[in-house]
């Protein structure tokens, strides 16, 4: 079905659940309590509002397949969720509030999905994965309260509000801090510290908090309140000072400034609350939050918030999930001779590859302008299979011990072999080019890179080369098989005094590049914590490489080559 089908599905969902918690505020279920009302109006309508955000298009056009899930099954498990309270306590209530919790679990599982190829690049979108977790937390803790299961000798109302304090503090509000977000992309250095700062004390003081309250620790609960009180009312003051202004619709400026001011005075309310115990004038009990703090937090901030990106949705930073991955992988070594062995040679070729690219033209962008290149350097990868390579390592000073217990491991599957010392048989690397089958690969113009020690035959590296293009830009794209996967590594091109620069790091406007392992076995590919920087230059007598490696921040290995022509 069109994505548009699944838009128009989740607008008419909303529709309903308006029209139903009507209904449920005309009190035509008289059992039903105002704090059981606040917590119907988050399945019923904020979960559709958010899931409409969640509304990105991949390369290939359509939606995940989990998100067309979750948003065809949200309005039926709402609905079940509806029933489960209007049923006394118990098996059977329970199991209707099952299908909520369900429901919450497939979005984490959504979540998941999406942060996964992104890992720590993108901490707004991050928050929106996040908000999935305590989404599915709330879920948990619905079923324990319908079941009438009392966790640690809770009372009813406890169980319900942390069901309720996981949808609106956990789900909501960090879903809406990814979303206003996506609003600073271009603010300054000094308000993005901000946000980030205050958004990663929302993050943790959620779950501080629900452990405060529920464990009636009257520290640790003022402490988080306290926290993330002021963090939320600091994020308030940026969506006043810089969000509200990114947005081009009136309407959605109305609503952002609403859910903004609700914010404000939801958190002072709350830290009132934790004051509870102390002689204040001021003394709230639960159901005057409820009445209070509760409906500024569902409806002034939640509902208004989330209706305002509805109807001006901002676009990620991010390129649209869908990179393209080898479909290379093995459970066996891989070897100099896996792509033999495992019949992916390209036999119908009449001209086999002479290089790991067809040409350097292919990688230009604005980043990049293969005009500047040195010929050798160009010749180099144009022609990968007339030149030898001469390799010299240096580990950081700690992790050459590791190097080495890697490298047996390395040896023993055939693969990702790094030198580790100075040794004269593992000095000069020998290589060769072989086409590959690109229905095997599941990617256009393969082939191998494969490189061997000369001396010992033993493999360097087995990888298939490629590139794939995001719109802006045009990637290397390489796959290392592995054990159950593929190492890949995907390089941007730029040129800088005269040297080719390949990266995987991140540059300001956030693309695919990036290492990843991707796998049949995971239903998402997995952004890795390590990235690597290789870069070209010409001497006269030689091309120059300097590969420099890292794990998370630290740098653990550079790996200097010369390369010359096998003729020479």
């Amino acid at each position: 079905m069109p994505t548009t089908f699944y838009l128009k599905y989740n607008r008419i969902s909303t529709y309903v659940g308006v029209a139903l918690f009507i209904l449920l505020v005309w009190d035509i279920l008289p059992n039903l309590g105002l704090i059981a009302k606040l917590f119907l109006f988050a399945p019923l309508v904020i979960a559709p509002l958010a899931f409409n955000s969640l509304a990105e298009e991949t390369r290939q056009g359509t939606f995940l397949p989990l998100y067309k899930a979750v948003v065809l099954a949200q309005p039926f498990c709402a609905i079940a969720t509806l029933i489960a309270f209007t049923l006394p306590q118990g098996m059977l209530a329970g199991g209707f509030a099952s299908l909520w919790l369900l429901l919450t679990l497939m979005a984490l599982g959504l979540g998941l999905q999406r942060w996964l190829p992104r890992g720590l690049t993108c901490k707004e979108e991050m928050f929106i994965d996040l908000s999935l977790v305590y989404f599915a937390v709330g879920g948990v803790w619905l079923v324990l309260n319908r079941m009438g299961i009392h966790p640690m000798k809770f009372d009813d109302a406890i169980v319900l509000l942390t069901a309720i304090h996981f949808h609106y503090a956990g789900f909501a509000a960090c879903f809406l801090l990814g979303l206003v977000g996506r609003l600073f992309k271009d603010a300054t250095v000094l308000i993005q510290k901000i946000y980030y700062l205050s958004g990663f004390l929302i993050i943790s003081g959620i779950p501080l908090l629900a452990i405060g309250i529920a464990f009636s620790h009257f520290f640790l609960e003022v402490m988080a309140a306290s926290a993330l009180a002021f963090s939320l009312i600091i994020f308030s003051l940026l969506i006043f000072l810089q969000g509200i202004k990114k947005l081009k619709n009136r309407i959605s400026r109305t609503l952002l400034t609403i859910a903004a001011g609700s914010l404000i005075f939801s958190m002072a309310l709350s830290i009132l609350y934790a004051l509870r115990e102390m002689d204040w004038p001021l003394q709230l009990n639960i159901l005057q939050m409820a009445k209070t703090h509760g409906l500024l937090n569902s409806f002034g901030f939640a509902f208004c918030g989330l209706l305002a990106f509805t109807l001006e949705k901002p676009q990620p930073r991010t390129p649209p999930y869908g990179i393209p991955f080898s479909s290379f992988y093995s459970f066996k070594k891989i070897g100099p001779d896996f792509f033999q062995r495992i019949h992916a040679i390209n036999k119908k070729t009449t001209h086999p590859p002479p290089g790991i690219v067809d040409s350097m033209d292919d990688y230009q962008s604005e980043d990049f302008n293969p005009a500047g290149l040195d010929s050798k350097l160009r010749s180099f990868y144009e022609k990968t299979n007339q030149y030898s390579l001469v390799v010299e390592p240096h580990w950081t000073f700690g992790f050459k011990f590791i190097g080495k217990i890697y490298r047996q491991f390395a040896d023993q599957i055939g693969q990702m072999a790094l030198p580790t010392s100075l040794q004269r048989d593992e000095n000069l690397i020998e290589s060769k080019i072989v086409s590959l089958d690109d229905n095997r690969d599941g990617r256009n113009k393969v082939r191998a890179w494969i490189r061997t020690y000369a001396n010992s035959k033993r493999a360097v590296y087995i990888a298939a080369y490629a590139n794939h293009s995001d719109g802006r830009r045009t990637y290397m794209n390489i796959a290392f098989p592995v054990i159950g996967g593929n190492v890949t590594s995907i390089l941007r091109a730029e040129l800088s005094k005269d040297r080719l620069r390949l990266t995987s790091l991140h540059s300001k406007k956030i693309g695919d590049e990036g290492v990843y392992f991707a796998s049949p076995l995971f239903f998402a590919p997995i952004r890795l914590p390590i990235n690597e920087t290789i870069e070209v230059w010409t001497t006269p007598t030689a091309v120059m490489a300097q590969h420099d490696m890292w794990f998370f921040d630290i740098k653990f290995l550079t790996l200097n080559y010369s390369i010359y022509p096998i003729e020479g």
